[in-house]
């Protein structure tokens, strides 16, 4: 069962991560493919893992939760990305080096407290 939901999950967040990123341009927040991908797939395994079964089976496990998961949370992906450079605009005053590490330091940490607490997410779903 769990490498069948590993599967779908994979199928699903690759055909979403190579629309959203190649077809339309957008990655979300971060500018690398692999980073999307991977926040993509653990978000997807874990809410498809988590919601209701509903719809047809592929291998005895349901894919329907996984896709509509994963479409859902790629879209809010995209959109807490910031907007393209030629729409940006200037602000008023600039960060400081250290204020620009501080908030690297902190995009970083939260970032890294997501993916673990979401394989912790995932990890729980097969246990219990």
């Amino acid at each position: 069962m769990i490498a069948v939901d590993i599967l779908i999950a994979l199928s699903i967040t690759l055909i979403l991560t190579v629309f959203f990123s190649l077809v339309l341009g957008r990655r979300g927040p971060w500018a690398s493919f692999p980073l999307f991908f991977l926040v993509l797939f653990l978000l997807t395994w874990a809410g498809g893992a988590w919601v209701m079964p509903i719809g047809p089976t592929i291998g005895g496990a349901y894919w329907m939760p996984f896709f509509i998961v994963g479409l859902i949370f790629a879209i809010l992906l995209i959109a807490a990305a910031p907007p393209p450079p030629a729409l940006r605009t200037r602000p008023n005053t600039s960060m400081t080096d250290d204020q620009e590490i501080g908030a690297i330091v902190v995009v970083e940490t939260f970032f890294w407290i997501m993916v673990i607490g979401l394989i912790t997410i995932i990890a729980l779903r097969y246990i219990f």
